[in-house]
């Protein structure tokens, strides 16, 4: 039991017994009822209650406070929890993600929500609580008190018996419960003075106790005036405060002695309850008086002020937000918005973070900010208006001498400049450099990480790579997502597979066990569309696959169009008809939200390119031409994906009728020849339709003149992908038989495999649907030869992992040290010879060694 709260077992029993009735226990109480003792004294000392205090700043935010307040008790719950919210989605699928991470923890467990009534408007709230407790695992459950109960659509889960209300009334204090808490007050009172005590009182808590403590002056005005002084003004100070945390206080100059002022109180009279680990609750009473006192003195907003700055110190931002709104003052809502933009952003609570932006005046000299956080906010809605923004921000920052606002704005600017490909004038990125010199060393990672990308992006990528050296090795997760990614690419590009696949890898094993799971789901994304340059499309599927089904946990949009279009690609290469036409279609309809501004035309083309295929893999080849030249007849297709599309479709007309002229090829080699590569991925797209048409040159005995162009930066790359045998060499096997020097399929066969080593390849599937005209070549495989010997607890393990559970929850559930674990897990990646967990629940899947349940 908590040691400041006296036990009423009649009560406790009440409690304990509603919770174990139904799913949701709804408690509706007023203030001082005494319904947070109540509870306390009932499940405090349970080992698998979970408390959440709730504070008025969560209305907006409170799904991150709900997994923090878990994870006391689980110390590795809510990870796609935390995803889904990141990524921004829809409150309902975020509560049922909440509901299912629960499923893995076995012992019964109870989530008290205390103070929801600070809930009664927020929407979000509702429809989280209606759609969890559809949802919660059998043997948990929530208890939710508040003075008030927030409007909660529960109607079929009150008629199945899921939820129920508990009337206040079995709160009320009786003869016995008096006498308990005068003799914790060291009180000594007769039979007359508690029937006198309850007749006044109703049995309500609060007024039980303030008649109890009247005779030591608790709780009166005489308290705050017979205290000493300076325990008075620290009262007054830390009367805003919901708890008063003394680690957190310390933190902020005009709190620094905290512990001491705390301890001075305890010892004098002021009812500061102890809620564990140096936190404080005062008691609601004498925190009115002074707020009381504070509001006559006109001090009150100053109080929220001096809050804010303490809990920005401290790393709250959302009760920062809170605080600096109640505080009414530009400068102090200016500083905290200056130095915590992005993490005021993160926390989700976007109208508070709006409403704070516009009370900075903006004629004032912190206008900038306005300007600034207005960018952010119309960036996170994918407004066309971010850039005007940002730049209004950069340029009134520089006039009113904010180095911090024109820096970050500046950097704003160049990242959206990069993702239009629009061209990164050195000066600006000189300037950015200068200016992140002197602004510390994020500010740095951030300049060198934009200069690498500008590198990247005009085809210098040694240049890019340069930059990243000057970048110290970091180990935090945001940091190295983006300097690893672009290393990534940068290798790829010039042909270092294995350094990319190893950079991959191990970003990826960072994030495994990291709650940034949409940057493990991004680095997944990214991994498969670079796999798919190298022409591993084994690599490729598998780590797809995981990408998707996170992606798809989380509800994750931003990266849906990439997603999509690596996922058709993948399957026109593995020959799966129907998944083709499924993600090419998903891939169209999202094209608008490709973050960079080349991909919205190419994902939109390579969806009519991924279309045209699957009719081609369903043998109707006159659909696939049909299609091809409705989409480039259409306009808005890029050039290189032009040269494709004619490229494949030269072969679908030659399939179609073996007579036809060579206009079509003509049509394909004229395009290939005038296109010029934007990216990697172009480049890749160009060289191998220029494979294509040396194939079918071979084939018809014309000597091949390679017509790229601009492909230069990339020759390593393409030169690695095109090894010792192209489609050429399978040409040229075409071309004996169509001459009758030799009716074998073999020299043809042998060329096709080493082409698909590293898995189907489309191209192969065109050659072999061409070369069946004039010889009779070996059926292409399917599957891969692949065998693993896993003990019973490595399978186990793996199990767990596809479960999506981390090292630490597997150590939990099996009761096992983590590091025995990591051993196993280990072992279990080398005998599937993958790099990470997620390649490994690919692969496991993909080879049905586990299976989804």
């Amino acid at each position: 039991m908590h040691p400041e709260y006296v036990s009423r077992p009649r009560v406790e029993r009440h409690l304990r017994a509603a919770v174990e009735r139904t799913p949701l226990t709804l408690l509706h109480a007023p203030l001082g009822s005494g319904k947070t003792a109540a509870a306390a004294t009932a499940f405090d000392d349970l080992p698998e209650t979970v408390w959440m205090e709730a504070h008025p700043w969560h209305a907006g935010a409170f799904v991150a406070e709900l997994v923090d307040a878990v994870r006391n008790v689980r110390p590795e719950f809510g990870r796609m929890t935390l995803g889904a919210l990141e990524a921004g989605a829809p409150v309902a699928h975020v509560a049922a993600t909440f509901a299912r991470e629960l499923t893995h923890i076995d012992a019964p467990l109870l989530l008290v929500l205390d103070n929801v009534h600070v809930f009664e408007e927020a929407t979000d709230f509702s429809r989280f609580v209606d759609t969890a407790v559809a949802a919660l695992p059998a043997g948990v459950g929530i208890l939710a008190m508040g003075r008030s109960l927030p409007d909660l659509a529960l109607g079929k889960t009150f008629a199945l018996g899921k939820a129920q209300i508990l009337p206040s009334e079995f709160l009320a204090f009786d003869a016995q419960d008096v006498g308990a808490l005068a003799r914790h007050f060291g009180r000594d009172v007769d039979d007359a003075e508690i029937a006198s005590i309850l007749q006044t009182t109703e049995g309500w808590a609060a007024g039980v106790s303030l008649a109890l403590t009247a005779q030591r002056m608790f709780l009166t005005r005489e308290l705050l005036s017979g205290l000493d002084r300076r325990d008075v003004a620290f009262l007054e100070q830390i009367a805003v405060f919901e708890t008063i945390d003394v680690d957190m206080l310390e933190r902020s100059d005009e709190f620094a002695d905290a512990r001491e002022r705390v301890a001075h109180l305890r010892r004098n009279g002021g009812l500061l309850t102890d809620i564990g680990k140096e936190r404080y609750r005062l008691h609601p009473v004498l925190r009115q008086l002074a707020e009381d006192a504070l509001e006559n003195k006109g001090d009150l907003a100053g109080a929220h002020r001096a809050a804010a700055v303490a809990y920005a110190r401290a790393g709250e931002i959302g009760a920062a937000l809170f605080h600096a709104e109640k505080g009414r003052d530009p400068d102090t809502v200016a500083q905290l918005l200056r130095n915590h933009a992005l993490a005021a952003i993160a926390t989700g609570d976007r109208r508070r973070l709006r409403t704070l932006a516009n009370t900075i005046d903006p004629d004032s000299k912190d206008a900038s900010v306005r300007w600034y956080v207005d960018g952010l906010l119309e960036k996170a809605r994918g407004s066309a208006e971010t850039r005007a923004f940002f730049t209004r921000a950069s340029d009134t920052a520089d006039r009113s001498g904010d180095a911090t606002t024109a820096f970050a704005a500046r950097a704003q600017i160049i990242e959206l400049d990069i993702g239009h490909t629009l061209h990164i004038d050195e000066m600006a990125l000189a300037e950015l450099t200068q200016r992140a010199d002197t602004a510390g060393l994020p500010a740095m990672v951030t300049a060198r990480v934009l200069r690498g990308w500008s590198r990247a992006v005009s085809h210098d990528f040694a240049g890019a790579l340069a930059e990243l050296s000057l970048v110290p090795a970091l180990a935090d997760p945001a940091t190295r997502f983006n300097t690893d990614i672009l290393k990534a690419y940068a290798d790829t590009a010039l042909g270092e597979v294995e350094r990319a696949q190893e950079t991959l890898d191990a970003l990826t094993r960072l994030l495994e066990n990291d709650d940034r799971i949409v940057l493990q789901t991004l680095t997944l994304v990214w991994f498969a569309r670079l796999a798919l340059l190298w022409g591993n499309t084994v690599v490729a599927s598998d780590v797809a696959a995981q990408a998707e089904r996170l992606a798809s946990a989380l509800d994750l949009r931003a990266e849906e169009a990439a997603l999509y279009v690596a996922l058709a690609e993948i399957a026109t290469h593995q020959g799966d008809v129907a998944a083709s036409v499924r993600y090419a279609e998903r891939a169209r309809s999202r094209a608008d939200r490709a973050w960079y501004a080349g991909d919205v035309a190419r994902v939109r083309a390579f969806a009519e390119i991924a279309l045209a295929r699957a009719a081609f893999l369903g043998h109707d080849n006159a659909i696939a031409c049909e299609l091809v030249e409705r989409a480039v007849a259409g306009g808005g297709f890029p050039p290189v994906q032009r040269a494709v599309a004619l490229t494949e479709s030269a072969f679908y007309t030659l399939l179609s009728d073996a007579t036809a002229s060579a206009r079509p090829i003509a049509a394909a080699r004229e395009a290939v020849a005038s296109a010029t590569p934007l990216d990697a991925a172009d480049a890749v797209a160009l060289a191998t339709a220029d494979d294509l048409l040396s194939f079918l040159d071979a084939a018809n005995g014309v000597v091949h003149e390679p017509g790229l162009r601009g492909c230069e930066p990339f020759e390593k790359l393409l030169e690695r992908r095109r090894g010792l045998v192209t489609l050429g060499h399978a040409g040229v096997a075409v071309g004996s038989a169509r001459r009758g020097s030799t009716e074998s399929s073999v020299p043809f066969d042998t060329a096709l495999e080493v082409l698909v080593r590293d898995g189907p390849r489309f191209e192969a599937r065109l050659a072999r649907a061409y070369a069946s005209t004039f010889l009779k070549p070996k059926p292409s495989s399917t599957t891969v030869a692949f065998s693993v010997d896993l003990t019973a607890r490595e399978l186990e393990i793996l199990e767990l992992l596809v479960e999506g559970l981390t090292n630490k929850e597997i150590a939990q559930r099996l009761v096992v040290s983590p590091r025995t674990i990591e051993t196993h897990v280990e072992r279990v990646l080398g005998k599937l010879e993958v790099g990470s967990r997620s390649r490994a629940i690919a692969k496991a899947l993909r080879l049905g060694i586990v299976k989804l349940v």
